[in-house]
């Protein structure tokens, strides 16, 4: 639940930063916007050719938890507030806030008035029976995502990473979006591999980690569901072994 208004967001981002958010939100670059009670997953389109994955997590105050963006900018970049632009029209709620309180916790220093702490409680307490049935008909299956990954404003390369996120299923069997990962949200079987190779990755701190440090686990393991993103479409790939006579007569 985001409990955040326009203001609020423009004091925490600066000026130059919300105003840029604005016109990335203003000239439609958000291409994809999953949102539920616990955040928000999207993709932005940037400057560029590239697109950025964007995950914001809501705190219980109704605040913003944690926030990422796989963009090099090192703080709360454009991208993050363009999203939390389009939530704050879509899905926050219109709740009073006095003049001057601060609801935004990014940093661990926000606080609530009593008031709107019962008002909050209330409107949590209305929807826990929606959300065990809303959360029924979704599915989502484990997939892994490879990606280039790039340094500083001017995106050198520095090689591929591989992390886990959830493919959305339709009710038709068909996979739709993808968001990132949520254990929570996982309901499709995952097999005794693919729950292997996402422990290794959960142990990272951000959750993705160099392709090169899997390349051999993934050699004996052909039907984990792997995934290059390609702007906003994912490819599936398979990992296999090419002998040095291969290559030799590829380039012949």
């Amino acid at each position: 639940m985001l409990l955040i208004d326009k203001n609020q967001l423009k004091r925490i981002l600066g000026f130059t930063i919300y105003r840029r958010a604005q016109d990335y939100y203003k000239r439609q670059m958000i291409l994809e916007f999953n949102a539920d009670q616990d955040g928000i997953d999207a993709i932005v389109e940037g400057s560029g050719m590239w697109t950025y994955n964007v995950g914001i997590t809501f705190s219980s105050t109704g605040g913003i938890q944690k926030t990422y963006c796989s963009c090099p900018y090192p703080d709360i970049c454009k991208h993050i507030g363009a999203v939390l632009l389009k939530g704050i029209d879509e899905i926050s709620e219109n709740i009073p806030v006095e003049e001057g309180e601060q609801i935004f916790p990014l940093k661990n220093n926000g606080r609530l008035n009593c008031f709107l702490a019962r008002k909050l409680k209330l409107i949590q307490d209305q929807s826990l029976e929606e959300k065990p049935a809303d959360r029924a008909n979704q599915r989502h299956k484990l997939i892994f995502i490879i990606e280039n990954a790039y340094h500083g404003y001017l995106r050198k390369p520095i090689g591929w990473i591989i992390s886990p996120v959830l493919r959305y299923i339709k009710k038709d069997g068909i996979p739709g979006r993808w968001r990132l990962f949520n254990r929570e949200k996982l309901t499709e079987p995952v097999s005794d591999d693919e729950n292997n190779l996402l422990s290794m990755l959960l142990e990272k701190e951000n959750k993705q980690d160099f392709l090169d440090n899997y390349i051999d686990f993934l050699l004996k393991k052909p039907d984990i569901h792997l995934f290059i993103k390609h702007r906003v479409n994912l490819i599936s790939v398979k990992i296999i072994p090419v002998s040095k006579a291969a290559v030799l007569t590829h380039k012949l």
